[in-house]
């Protein structure tokens, strides 16, 4: 790995120094280059591999010479892997100027939103997986790009949103070149595949405005496209745009509408953005924003012009093909010594990050890249995410130059200016984590005008206080060797610095909060100032935790959040549900440690079940709670009982005997039921864990990959397997007088609908993501049961509606039309019935009437199951 390291380095410093390796004499007349803009390839000369021409466009070329000129500029800037803002230098692992290419490493991301699948591709389905229920699949973002002519892109921070904007570009440019066919945008339009990129930040965009109190017209963004080109010596190629985006023959991309700090430049840039897409209004337009920025409306542009889509986070398979891919591209540039190395070290990164802790960052795309990077550098990855991320910075600040250096006696340019200022790695650290805590605060106050950027000069002073003197000429050569050679500070224009990502700005600006030593009163005011500092807090409390030690202060700030008095309103419920991620972030078996932790964890714990059983917050934020519980331990479950309910009657709900009218339309028909017993949830994680654990019964090998939180439904369990557990589970209650079994099916629809025939188990209300686990609501995954209080049956079961499919004890069939007595279902088949409809299935197919069925032997991560106590058993529950 030194080996790698050190070759990684030595590139790096070449492109550092702009210092290309040395090339071969050129042999006389094969090529001469005139005037610095013109190549002439001469007699005899053959041009093998790349050559890459860097001119300025003149006035003299035609209209096609411009634009391939402009598209070779572009190229330099999508071609590569980068982390947001990170110089393209660090992404040179190889050498020889070459980069981990952007367009080998990419994986196509997906939006939340869901389309119906063609024939051929249920076909093509059906090839691996014959017995799959499924009817629709994501949107991709290039399909939802090439059907829309506006749209904006929404995600989280990290989700991918720049670097989709950034590869559609790169594709759009090789097709525009003919360097390559777009083979890769499958979807896009053959007659626009050769549309040209016009790149705007839009960050820059309102930095570069002065007055917002002009009128937001669309002359300004052109001024600024302008202004941009006329920088980067491409004044001669401004008409050969301005006539393609006349002409409708560009795609303008507008990458970061949320990174505007102020009110008033706010409104300017959403407004001028309108108002070009107007004045150009034959040409694409791409929008990129935070998903959560772009509920307020002084965001929002003309919802009917530019329809919104949010990006999906990356699903297992995607998280796999890029780590694969990343190694890969390292063998490929001859970083790793073969392809066995490459996947060996794949393997590897891919095992690591199915860690519980960091499997639930990794399927956001810069997290994963991260993750990447750091095993790449240390072939292993830290434990916890605050260590992730003080690795990171390691990487970014200082590890580019000490590694580059190996071998070789003298320090490092930055650790030679600190020592010469008697100064350590850490006191430069802590002027960075300043400057990143006053970064975050400006970002949300949209009255200040100041940017979210650092000015140099706020970063001059923190330096020039580092040196016993105060030099500024010493300042100075920090911030240039900051500026050359590491990528946690970008020089984004001239004097205005910003961090790579948002993520970076919160972890640094969280250990500058955990260095104060009233951290727990800092972080009470800024939690309730607003969610914007909430991964600030969290991150802080991770360092305190991991890197210090200190568990007394984040202890201190969970009792402060979570007070024995507390109030009934949104902010008080919202502190409660962070005194439980400061728990989880603290670690339960640390936790538990004083008595003052067992005491917290107690009084917590009791808070989020009833913050979960009440419906308080969003569906998204109490399923987020619900995990934090399960993290915690969630106190609804007995662990002496087999992790069964924590109630007299073991969780089971009497439902009474009487008739019911099952099934809809022509297959209605009265059915005659005797009393049973229905458990309140689906079975849990924990519950089948108990099991497993018990019997030494061998789940799937990917089960554990389903199945990591102990409060949610279990899944990945066959009909087979389900029907072991509730043989296993009778026999040990066999001393109370209870049987077990899966439900009839007609037992289940009675459970669901009850006697009055009601759609839904709540009623005939329309389904919504108050009610339910299912597609719309956007949790992607099973939620921990009992989130959706909104949507209990008549008696009170929970998740009957989406979440998970549930196994029924019936053979798949058609109904009997005639009066039923306890129907059992068709004697033989070959599939069992399944009830309830998943996360994964939209919303019409959560009716208390729909039907499913799969193998028996067969298990999927979308199917688990749910209990009944048969009656007339001694000790039946509620006897």
């Amino acid at each position: 790995m030194r080996k790698i390291l050190v070759k990684i380095t030595k590139a790096i410093l070449r492109r550092l120094e702009n210092n290309p390796e040395p090339t071969p004499p050129i042999a006389e007349k094969q090529i001469h280059l005139s005037g610095g803009q013109t190549g002439i390839i001469g007699d005899g000369a053959r041009v093998k591999g790349g050559i890459h021409f860097h001119t300025n466009a003149d006035a003299s070329m035609n209209s096609k010479e411009l634009l391939g000129v402009y598209r070779h500029m572009l190229l330099k800037s999508f071609k590569s892997l980068t982390l947001r803002g990170l110089d393209e230098k660090t992404s040179d692992p190889a050498g020889n100027q070459c980069y981990l290419a952007l367009d080998q490493v990419y994986v196509a991301l997906d939006t939340l939103t869901q389309v119906k699948l063609s024939d051929a591709e249920k076909k093509a389905i059906k090839k691996t997986d014959r017995f799959s229920v499924r009817d629709t699949r994501p949107l991709t973002a290039l399909e939802a790009s090439a059907n829309n002519r506006r749209l904006v892109i929404l995600g989280d921070p990290g989700s991918g949103k720049t670097t989709f904007l950034n590869h559609l570009a790169l594709r759009l440019l090789l097709d525009g070149m003919a360097q390559e066919t777009c083979d890769t945008l499958v979807c896009w339009p053959k007659e626009e595949a050769d549309v040209v990129p016009v790149h705007v930040v839009l960050r820059d965009f309102a930095s570069w405005i002065k007055d917002a109190d002009e009128t937001a017209e669309a002359q300004w963004l052109w001024k600024f496209i302008e202004h941009r080109m006329d920088r980067q010596r491409l004044a001669a190629v401004i008409p050969v745009i301005e006539e393609a985006l006349e002409k409708g023959r560009a795609i303008v991309l507008m990458d970061g509408l949320d990174e505007i700090p102020t009110k008033e430049k706010r409104r300017f840039v959403r407004d001028a953005v309108a108002a070009f897409a107007g004045r150009y209004a034959k040409c694409r337009f791409i929008v990129t924003c935070r998903t959560l920025s772009y509920q307020d409306p002084a965001w929002r542009l003309n919802e009917t012009g530019f329809p919104d889509f949010e990006l999906a986070p990356l699903d297992e398979k995607k998280i796999d093909a890029f780590i694969y891919a990343w190694y890969r591209d390292l063998r490929r540039l001859e970083v790793l010594k073969d392809d066995q190395d490459a996947d060996r070290q794949s393997s590897r990164l891919q095992e690591a990050v199915r860690r519980p802790d960091l499997w639930q960052l990794a399927p956001n795309p810069l997290l994963l890249t991260v993750m990447a990077l750091v095993h790449t550098h240390k072939g292993r990855l830290p434990d916890a995410r605050a260590l992730l991320y003080e690795e990171t910075v390691d990487i970014l600040l200082w590890r580019w130059e000490q590694v580059k250096m190996a071998g070789d006696k003298s320090k490092p340019r930055l650790q030679t200016l600190l020592l010469e200022a008697g100064r350590a790695d850490v006191d430069l650290k802590k002027v960075l984590w300043q400057l990143a805590y006053e970064a975050h605060g400006q970002t949300h106050q949209a009255d200040d005008n100041l940017l979210a950027d650092i000015k140099e000069w706020d970063l001059f002073k923190g330096l020039a206080g580092l040196h016993p003197s105060g030099s500024k000429d010493w300042a100075t050569q920090v911030i240039e060797t900051i500026k050359m050679r590491a990528g946690l500070l970008i020089e984004r224009e001239p004097e205005i610095y910003s961090f790579p990502h948002r993520t970076f700005q919160e972890y640094l600006a969280g250990a500058h909060l955990s260095s104060q030593s009233d951290f727990a009163k800092k972080a009470v005011g800024l939690i309730e100032s607003g969610n914007f500092w909430r991964e600030v807090v969290l991150l802080a409390v991770g360092r305190l935790v991991y890197l210090t030690g200190d568990a007394d202060k984040p202890l201190a700030l969970a009792g402060e959040l979570c007070s024995t008095k507390t109030a009934d309103d949104e902010i008080a419920w919202r502190k409660i549900w962070m005194a439980g991620e400061v728990l989880v972030e603290i670690g339960l078996n640390r936790v538990q440690d004083s008595q003052l932790g067992q005491d917290l964890l107690e009084r917590i714990r009791k808070k989020l079940v009833e913050l979960v059983e009440a419906g308080r917050l969003e569906p998204k934020e109490r399923v987020a709670v619900g995990n934090a519980l399960s993290r915690l331990g969630d106190p609804r479950f007995d662990p002496g009982n087999w992790f069964l309910p924590h109630d007299g009657d073991l969780g089971f709900v009497k439902i009474p005997a009487g008739s019911f009218m099952m099934g809809e339309g022509d297959e209605r028909h009265e059915v005659v039921l005797s009393a049973y017993a229905m458990a309140k949830y689906p079975v849990t994680v924990g519950q089948y864990k108990a099991f497993v654990v018990d019997t030494g019964h061998r789940p799937d090998e990917d089960w554990e990959r389903y199945n990591r939180l102990d409060n949610h439904p279990v899944v990945v369990v066959s009909w087979d397997g389900a029907n072991a557990y509730c043989r296993w589970l009778t026999e040990k209650l066999k001393d109370r007088g209870l049987r077990v079994t899966l439900p009839t099916e007609a037992q289940w629809e009675r459970a669901a609908r009850g006697t009055d025939g009601r759609v839904y188990t709540w009623g005939d209300e329309k389904i919504s993501p108050e009610k339910a686990n299912y597609r719309e609501t956007g949790i992607l995954s099973t939620s921990p049961v009992g989130c959706f209080p909104k949507g209990a049956s008549a008696t009170g079961l929970l998740d009957l509606a989406g979440n998970v499919w549930e196994w029924c004890l019936d053979w798949y069939g058609n109904y009997s039309r005639k009066k039923n007595h306890d129907p059992k279902g068709p004697s033989k088949g070959t599939y069992r019935v399944l009830r309830g409809c998943s996360w994964d299935n939209s919303g019409d197919g959560c009716r208390s009437a729909g039907r499913g069925s799969y193998d028996p032997v067969k298990r999927f991560q979308f199917i688990g199951f749910r209990l009944v106590c048969l009656p007339g058993q001694p000790g039946e529950p509620g006897k």
